[in-house]
């Protein structure tokens, strides 16, 4: 996969890159069935990844805090990449 790093002045521990891929991310639900352990997926877009983290943008708010998993499907390769992460940061329009 050919993927072009960020440019500009970013300071970050480790290199991100802007790779365009669709995804899906499982998050608990918000109600009684969430309380039990229940999930949904939710259609997502990877806007940046590294191997500290990713920039997801998402249809709908996910609280900070959030634990999900993010699973990436590699069409290039036939392959799926499945991560698991806690929402550290939100930022809404």
């Amino acid at each position: 996969m050919d993927r072009e790093p960020l440019s500009g002045a970013e300071r970050r521990k480790y290199l991100r890159f802007a790779p365009p891929l669709q995804a899906e991310m499982e998050v608990p639900r918000k109600n009684l069935l969430g309380a039990v352990g229940l999930k949904r997926g939710v259609p997502v877009r990877v806007m940046d990844l590294s191997e500290g983290g990713a920039g997801v943008f998402a249809p709908e708010p996910i609280e900070k805090g959030t634990f999900v998993r993010l699973r990436i499907r590699l069409e290039e390769i036939n392959d799926e990449l499945e991560l698991t992460g806690q929402v550290v940061r939100v930022i809404t329009p």
